[in-house]
């Protein structure tokens, strides 16, 4: 084989390998039939603790915190900010849509050092299980004031049902 066909072929085998990655994130992009459009706004608008300024990381299947979830724009890291109300938890995301979650829907809240697809040095991801139609979901945020962790984490642990994961 000559040097010119070598290097075509090795150009084909990558331009291939990127479009079967593009076509699987835009398949894991499609919404699944058990993930309902994003929940509307919260009623409340009383805030306990808020707005803190903070980067959503992301949000994964309940338990998996390397399987992201990409459908309603949920795979996509950014600035954002979190407030806590007696309604839920709001995540405002910029430009994305904000992440609206009913104080009943929460399951569980902890800070660890891994969720939404990444992992640092220290506990600093705040994690907050919730359900969203079938799924249970994990979303993580990073406060971006370290010692806003533990206050998060106290105001939402006030909003879970008895016998929830604290």
């Amino acid at each position: 084989m000559t040097e010119p066909m070598a290097v075509a072929v090795m150009l084909a085998i990558l331009v291939g390998g990127y479009l079967l990655m593009w076509r699987g994130w835009r398949r894991r992009a499609d919404p699944p039939s058990e993930l309902p459009p994003l929940p509307p706004p919260l009623s409340d608008a009383e805030s306990w603790h808020g707005p803190v300024d903070c980067v959503y990381v992301g949000t994964t299947t309940a338990g998996d915190w390397n399987d992201r979830v990409v459908a309603h724009t949920l795979g996509r890291r950014g600035a954002a900010s979190i407030q806590v109300g007696a309604a839920g938890v709001a995540i405002d995301r910029s430009p994305d849509p904000a992440i609206h979650i009913a104080a009943d829907a929460l399951r569980a809240v902890r800070h660890v050092r891994a969720g939404g697809g990444r992992a640092v040095r220290h506990e600093e991801y705040l994690i907050l299980t919730w359900t969203h139609g079938h799924a249970v979901l994990d979303t993580a945020v990073r406060p971006d004031r370290h010692h806003e962790l533990e206050k998060l984490r106290s105001s939402v642990t006030g909003l879970l049902p008895q016998g929830a994961t604290r």
